[in-house]
This record gives C-alpha cells, sequence and structure tokens, in this order.
C-alpha cells in the first residue's frame, strides 16, 4: 500500500506520518501562477520557505513531495510569451525546492515540465477527468509516471480489471476519501472555479464563493442516500482493490488540522476504522476540523456585499452525519459483480444505495432543523438566480454608538485571523433579526443572538463566558449550551 496525503505544511505531521505507509505529500502555495485544486482563503498560507523547509523535512523522513500545478484554465494565457517565461521561472524554482512529482491537469504542461523538469515525476490529476482505457493509454503514451481516475470509477470493477490489463507501465491511483456526488453534474465547472479561486493575478482575486461545494451539500441534506453513493473507499475494502493490482491510493483532505489527517491515515494503514466513516472521509462535520481559513478574501465589495457572503460558509457544516462503518461490511459484494456498472444504470431502478443508506446513515438534525437549512440554501439560490443576492441593501439599520463599541469588544477578544469574518457575519446576522422583528435599531440580545449563531457549537461555553466576563448577561445562552 503506498498512501498519498495532502498536507497542512505543519511540520508536526511529517513527525507523525513518517512510519506509516505514506510515500508522498502533496500539497502547493495558496497562491501561484497556475492555480490548483482548492480555493487561497482555505489553503495554508505557508510562505515559499516553510514550503521548502517542509520539502526537505519530507525527504529527511523518507517521504516525497508532490507539487500540484493541476489548475484546468490558465485563461488561455498559457501560450503567451510572457506567461510562458512566468511558467518556466516557477518550474526552476520547484526545481530548486528539490520536489519529487508534480501533478499537472493539462497535457500541454505535461510536455513542459517533461522539457523543463525530466528528472521530476508527473501525476496526472483527477481534474484531467481520465474516464476511458483510450484516454488512459494516452497519458501513458505521454510518458507521465501515474494517472488518478475520477471517484465515480472506484466501483466499476469490470472497468478496474481491464484498465489494469490494458494500461500496465504507469501507477494507476484511486482516491478513496472524498465524498463527491456520483457522475457529479459540477465536475467540470468545479475545479474551472477551484483554478482560478487560487490563482495569482486573476482577476477573480481569489474570491471565494463556491457555488458547486453549497449545491453539492444542499443535495445531500436533501437526500443523505447520497452520501453512499459517493464512491468512496473503505479501510476495510482496500484489499479488494489491492487484489486487482491497485496498490497507491489519495487520502484527502489537506485544508484539515494535523491530528485530523493523522486519523485518517492510521485508519487505511490499519484497514480498519471503528465508528462514523465521515470522520475519515472528506465530509465536512465541523469547523473545528478544518485550517481556519483566510476570510480576507471575502472581503469584496466590488463582487458581493461582504454582509451577505459571510453567512454562507457556515450552511458548508450544515450536515451533521453519521454513517455506521461497521454496518458497511459486504457492501461492496453488489458492486463486484460482473454485471454491476453504475454509469449505465438510473439510481432510482436501482435503489442499492438507497436502501444501504436507510440503514448505515443518520443526520444529526431534527425534521425542523432539517427544513430551516433546506430553506436557506432555497433562498440563497433563488437570490443568486434572480439577481438579489448582489443587490446592493436599501434598507439601513440604525446602529447606536454604544452597540457598535460593543461589537468592537466582541471582535477584540477573538482570535485576529478571525476577527474579518467575525464581525461581518455577526453584523449582518445582527441586522436580519431586527429586520425581522420589524425593528429598525440594533440591541444588545440582537448582538449575542448573532454572536451565538456564528460560532461554532464546540466554542460557544468559551464565547459565552467571555460575554459574561464583558459584564453582558448571557445566562439563559449558558444554560442552553450546558443542558
Amino acid at each position: 500500500m503506498k498512501l498519498s496525503v495532502g498536507t497542512n505544511f505543519d511540520d508536526a505531521l511529517i513527525d507523525q506520518l513518517k512510519d506509516t505507509p505514506v510515500s508522498t505529500l502533496y500539497g502547493k502555495l495558496a497562491q501561484d501562477i497556475f492555480g490548483g485544486g482548492r480555493p487561497s482563503f482555505a489553503l495554508p498560507q505557508a510562505s515559499e520557505e516553510q514550503i521548502q523547509r517542509h520539502i526537505r523535512l519530507a525527504h529527511d523522513n523518507g517521504i516525497e513531495f508532490n507539487y500540484l500545478l493541476n489548475t484546468v484554465c490558465m485563461d488561455n494565457m498559457e501560450l503567451t510569451k510572457e506567461t510562458n517565461r512566468e511558467i518556466i521561472r516557477f518550474l526552476d524554482k520547484l526545481k530548486e525546492w528539490n520536489v519529487d512529482w508534480v501533478t499537472v491537469s493539462m497535457p500541454y504542461l505535461i510536455d513542459l515540465v517533461k522539457k523543463q523538469m525530466p528528472d521530476v515525476k508527473i501525476s496526472v490529476s483527477l481534474f484531467a477527468d481520465i474516464n476511458s482505457i483510450q484516454k488512459a493509454k494516452y497519458y501513458e503514451s505521454l510518458g507521465v509516471d501515474e494517472i488518478t481516475l475520477p471517484e465515480s470509477f472506484n466501483r466499476n470493477f469490470r472497468f478496474l480489471e481491464q484498465l489494469k490489463k490494458s494500461v500496465s507501465s504507469i501507477d494507476i491511483r484511486l482516491i478513496a476519501t472524498n465524498d463527491c456526488t456520483f457522475s457529479c453534474p459540477y465536475q467540470n465547472m468545479h475545479p474551472i472555479y477551484q483554478s482560478h479561486a487560487s490563482q495569482e493575478n486573476h482577476k477573480s482575486q481569489g474570491y471565494p464563493f463556491d457555488y458547486c461545494l453549497l449545491k453539492c451539500t444542499y443535495e445531500k441534506l436533501k437526500d443523505p442516500s447520497q452520501y453512499i453513493k459517493s464512491c468512496w473507499i473503505r479501510p476495510e475494502d482496500v484489499h479488494i482493490y489491492e487484489g486487482l493490482g491497485y496498490h497507491s491510493f489519495k487520502l484527502t483532505e489537506r485544508l484539515k488540522k494535523t491530528d485530523k489527517i493523522c486519523k485518517m491515515v492510521r485508519a487505511y494503514a490499519a484497514e480498519k476504522w471503528d465508528g462514523n466513516l465521515a470522520e475519515i472521509l472528506n465530509v465536512k462535520m465541523s469547523q473545528e476540523d478544518f485550517i481556519m481559513p483566510d476570510f480576507s478574501y471575502m472581503d469584496k465589495p466590488e463582487f458581493v456585499d461582504v454582509e451577505k457572503f459571510t453567512g454562507l460558509f457556515p450552511l458548508l457544516f450544515a450536515n451533521q452525519v453519521y454513517i455506521d462503518n461497521k454496518l458497511l461490511d459486504g457492501f461492496l459484494d453488489h458492486f463486484l459483480k460482473k454485471d454491476s456498472d453504475c454509469q449505465q444504470q438510473d439510481c432510482s431502478e436501482c435503489g442499492y444505495c438507497s436502501r444501504i443508506a436507510k440503514k448505515t446513515v443518520k443526520m444529526a438534525l431534527t425534521d425542523s432543523m432539517k427544513k430551516e437549512y433546506e430553506q436557506k440554501y432555497e433562498q440563497l439560490f433563488a437570490n443568486l438566480a434572480d439577481g438579489t443576492f448582489f443587490a446592493e441593501t436599501k434598507e439601513k439599520i440604525n446602529w447606536p454608538q454604544e452597540m457598535s463599541d460593543l461589537l468592537d469588544q466582541m471582535i477584540q477578544v477573538k482570535p485576529e485571523f478571525i476577527q474579518t469574518y467575525a464581525r461581518n457575519a455577526i453584523k449582518e446576522h445582527a441586522e436580519k433579526l431586527v429586520r425581522n422583528s420589524g425593528r429598525n435599531c440594533v440591541e444588545i440580545k440582537d448582538l449575542i443572538d448573532a454572536n451565538v449563531w456564528v460560532t461554532p457549537k464546540e466554542m460557544q461555553a468559551v464565547m459565552l463566558n467571555g460575554l459574561q466576563n464583558m459584564g453582558l448577561d448571557v445566562s439563559g445562552y449558558l444554560e442552553e449550551v450546558f443542558s
């Protein structure tokens, strides 16, 4: 087993992975000329010096490093003389960093890398959408070292068997932990968004409105069977793929904190996991699982009113899901049948994943909470479609000076890296509460309610104690948190 794991550039991560099957770490700068598979605001804000040190430390511990050049779109500028020079300069920098691998999506970049970096191995990204044996053989003919299949083929065992027979000179990597919707309708749009959202000097300036991810999360909220249809690979089922000759597995997510990444790696190394499968997949369970995003990328008033924008981030964590891993023993038997091909079947006629989901998937949401979140999503998409999301707010809410001062005090006690986001989110929600009540003036209760709303549940007790220390009466809120 060879594991390829995303890094958050915490050097402590390497120390914990050195005695595991992890052969490669992958990652990139939050912004570079290429862009890649995650928006800048969510990526670790690591400097070039930090990345070089991280690569050296990985090498010292017998782990290779894969730098991601996995953009799918460079606005056609890659074939202009100035951008060509910039690309070559950046590749020269990667040579100085002693990267072992680069991951690419665009065939043109394969030719460029092979010419400029002949000693560096090339991995072809999931974003290249290698969805046929013919396409896989083409990339093999280009002389790459590894290809990564779309997750939707993880359960197409007839295809996997034939692919292994037809493509034998390069490694084929499977992604084990993505929770992407099966045969996702956004599989072309999403990589383009992500590429531009982490691209240096792009006109979007890292603007992080991830419409595709919001849509995906909404679909899973409505239909939890989508969590079963997502073509992840359980730790217990790795041996099935190894029996077919597949030994290389990619584990996501590099946006998670070190302990969460290590928990996932340990599960796959042991080929065993007890409990909630969602905890080791790329499922957004809690904001506390992830490194804190850089919310300054959201502050783009020329694109959208930032107060409307900040309320969207918590929606991504609305789906509190429990997938009972133990009950999934034998789950793959259905797909191992030679006549099982999900790409050629109608899910509504088959119904297998829906039946499994009823036994194994539970949502920690009451019916009223689920309905409330669905309404928020539906209102968001309606407002995007009719343009009102981007309209200027006409009615101005009155902020007495003492309320503005109180908001400042609330923000000052929060960690610096979250202050911009917290201010905008609290202000937006407080004004919403005022409007909903038919008032026009912000009151203390609005600020406290808004503060509770934007704070993850795990941190609400700490936050409320801080407000209590400021002399505010939050006893009722504390009772609710501890009840």
